[in-house]
C-alpha cells in the first residue's frame, strides 16, 4: 500500500473546502444572514458552524457509515427512505462535484481501498436508481481517517478550509451593509 502523504491531503481537503465555502450552501446562508443581522464576526461563525449535521455537512454521520458496513447499509438506508450520507449534491448534479477531484484522485492513488469502498456505494447506489456520487462529506471523512483525525474531531478540518473565506464573506458583508444601530436609530 502506497504511503500517504499527509501535506498533501490536508493542503487538497483544505483547499476544496475553500472553493465550496461560499457556494450558498446552508453554511454560507447562516453566515451571511448572522453578519447582516448581528455584525458580529464570532456570531456569524458560530452560525454557520451550527448547520453542521443532518442534511448540511453530516461528517459524523458519514464516519459512521463509512467505517460500518457501507454495502449493506447503502439498502437499508433507501428502503427506509433515508439519505445515504457523504453521498449527493445540491451544486453538482448527475457527476462528481469537480471541486473535489484532486482529493478524489489522491485517495485512490495513496488509498486505494478507500477508492473502491467510494465505487462500490456509487455502483450500488446508481444500480438502485440514484445517479449521485461521493459529497464533500465523504470526501472529508476519508481524508480525516488517512490523515489520524479522531471522528470527533472531523469538523476541523470543514472550518480549517472555510473559516477564511467565511472571514472575506464576513468583511464584505458587513463593510457593505449599514449597520445595526444606524437601523435602529433611525
Amino acid at each position: 500500500m502506497p504511503t500517504v502523504s499527509v501535506d498533501t491531503i490536508f493542503a487538497s481537503v483544505s483547499q476544496a473546502h475553500a472553493a465550496s465555502a461560499l457556494r450558498g450552501n446552508l453554511s454560507h446562508q447562516a453566515l451571511a444572514l448572522s453578519a447582516q443581522g448581528s455584525g458580529d464576526y464570532t456570531k456569524a461563525i458560530a452560525a454557520a458552524l451550527m448547520t453542521l449535521g443532518g442534511l448540511h455537512a453530516p461528517l459524523l454521520q458519514t464516519y459512521d457509515f463509512l467505517t460500518g458496513d457501507p454495502a449493506h447499509e447503502v439498502e437499508l438506508l433507501l428502503a427506509t427512505q433515508q439519505r445515504v450520507p457523504g453521498w449527493g449534491n445540491a451544486f453538482v448534479k448527475g457527476m462528481p462535484d469537480p471541486i473535489w477531484h484532486e482529493l478524489d484522485g489522491l485517495i485512490r492513488e495513496q488509498a486505494p481501498e478507500w477508492g473502491l469502498t467510494l465505487d462500490a456505494v456509487t455502483e450500488q447506489l446508481h444500480a438502485l436508481g440514484k445517479r449521485i456520487y461521493p459529497n464533500p462529506s465523504c470526501y472529508t471523512v476519508v481524508a480525516g481517517i488517512l490523515l489520524g483525525v479522531p471522528k470527533v474531531a472531523l469538523p476541523y478540518l470543514f472550518l480549517n478550509g472555510r473559516l477564511s473565506a467565511w472571514t472575506n464573506e464576513f468583511i464584505r458583508i458587513t463593510q457593505h451593509a449599514p449597520s445595526v444601530h444606524s437601523r435602529i436609530s433611525a
